[in-house]
């Protein structure tokens, strides 16, 4: 079975972003080995947020 790869596009300045980073540590411990959350940082990587549509409100996105 293949890994679901969970993108959180954050930002540290973030206030909802920093809301949803500890839910989302729960569900990646709950489903390990079955999901991972990759967090892509929306200030210093432009490119893939400008790559994947990102509207400056908080995003999450599974492949």
């Amino acid at each position: 079975m293949s890994k679901v790869e969970l993108l959180d596009f954050s930002a540290t300045w973030c206030g909802p972003c920093k809301m949803q980073k500890p839910h989302l540590e729960k569900v990646e411990a709950e489903l390990a080995g079955q999901i991972e959350v990759k967090v892509v940082d929306v200030d210093p990587e432009p490119e893939p947020c400008s790559t994947i549509w990102y509207s400056g409100s908080t995003n999450t996105y599974y492949s």
